[in-house]
C-alpha cells in the first residue's frame, strides 16, 4: 500500500523574479501573490529564505538545499600526472550569463601566467550555440590552452572527469547568482576533485571552508592566488576532497527526498491523506 500525499500547498522556491528585476515589479508582485497561497515554502538557500521572509512575513519556511547527483565511490580517482603534463582545471555546468564562464575565459591568460607550472582549462556543458559563441570569443581574443567539450551526458562524464585535476565554480556576484542554489556546489562534492569556489553566499553555505579553496567572486587576482595555493598544497587539496566526499552522502537524492517528505508532513499534516 502506498500512502497518498497531496503536496499542492507545498512550494519549493529556487529563484525569485525580484532578484533578476532588482525591484518589486508587477511580475514580482504576481509571483509573491502566488507564493502567499502556499501552506509551506521551501527556499533552497538562506538568501532566498530572507527575501521571502521580507515579503511574506509569517509564512512557514524551511530551507532545503538541492541534491548531489554523484556518488564519490563511483567517480574516477584523481590522475597521476606525467612529467610535463599541465595541471587541468575543469568547469562542468551551464554557460548562461552569471555563471562566470565568459569571464573565466577572458581572463584565463592572466590566471595561467600567474601559476608556477603550466595549467590548462577544460569546459564541459552548454548548448551548441553557447559553445560556438565561446569558441568565437577565444578566436577573437587569440586565447589558447582552453578546450570546449560542449554538453556531455552524465553517463559519459567519467572519461572527461578522469582528465581533470581540479574543478572551478566561477559564478559572478551579479543578479540572482549570490542568492539562488548553485547545482555545481552540490554536485562537485561528489566528484573527487579539489574545488576552487567563488565566495558567493549561495556557494559558501554548501561548500564549507574545509572542502574547497575559496576566492573573491569576480576577482582575477583572488582566483589566481587560490589556484596557486591549490598547486602548492597537494596534501591540503587531497584533504579537501576527502572532506567533501564524506559529506556528499548527506545530499544524495534518496536522503534529500526523504527529508523533503519529513518537512512537508510535519508542516502540513492536514494534506497527508490516508492509505487507500
Amino acid at each position: 500500500e502506498i500512502p497518498k500525499r497531496d503536496w499542492s500547498s507545498d512550494v519549493c522556491s529556487s529563484d525569485l523574479t525580484v532578484l533578476d528585476d532588482g525591484k518589486l515589479s508587477a511580475r514580482a508582485r504576481q509571483e509573491f501573490a502566488a507564493l502567499a497561497g502556499a501552506d509551506l515554502l521551501l527556499p533552497t538557500t538562506g538568501s532566498l529564505r530572507r527575501e521571502l521572509e521580507n515579503h511574506l512575513p509569517g509564512k512557514p519556511l524551511t530551507t532545503l538545499g538541492l541534491a548531489c547527483g554523484f556518488a564519490p565511490e563511483e567517480q574516477p580517482a584523481p590522475r597521476v600526472r606525467q612529467t610535463g603534463e599541465p595541471f587541468v582545471l575543469g568547469y562542468i555546468g551551464s554557460l548562461y550569463a552569471g555563471q562566470g564562464v565568459d569571464w573565466l575565459l577572458e581572463h584565463w591568460p592572466v590566471i595561467a601566467a600567474a601559476q608556477p607550472e603550466p595549467v590548462a582549462l577544460e569546459i564541459i556543458g552548454g548548448s551548441v550555440p553557447e559553445v560556438e559563441r565561446l569558441r568565437a570569443q577565444l578566436a577573437t581574443l587569440k586565447i589558447t590552452g582552453i578546450t570546449l567539450h560542449g554538453a556531455v551526458p552524465t553517463a559519459q562524464l567519467a572519461p572527461r572527469l578522469a582528465g581533470l585535476d581540479a574543478l572551478v565554480i566561477p559564478s559572478l556576484p551579479v543578479g540572482r547568482m549570490p542568492h539562488v542554489a548553485i547545482t555545481k556546489a552540490y554536485d562537485y562534492l561528489g566528484l573527487r576533485r579539489p574545488v576552487l569556489a567563488a565566495n558567493l553566499p549561495s556557494i559558501t553555505e554548501v561548500l564549507l571552508p574545509a572542502e574547497s579553496f575559496s576566492f573573491q567572486a569576480g576577482d582575477v587576482a583572488s582566483l589566481s592566488a587560490a589556484l596557486r595555493e591549490l598547486l602548492a598544497n597537494p596534501a591540503e587539496a587531497a584533504r579537501c576532497v576527502r572532506a567533501a566526499a564524506a559529506r556528499a552522502a548527506e545530499f544524495a537524492w534518496p536522503v534529500r527526498a526523504e527529508r523533503w517528505w519529513q518537512i512537508t508532513e510535519a508542516a502540513c499534516p492536514a494534506h497527508t491523506a490516508q492509505t487507500t
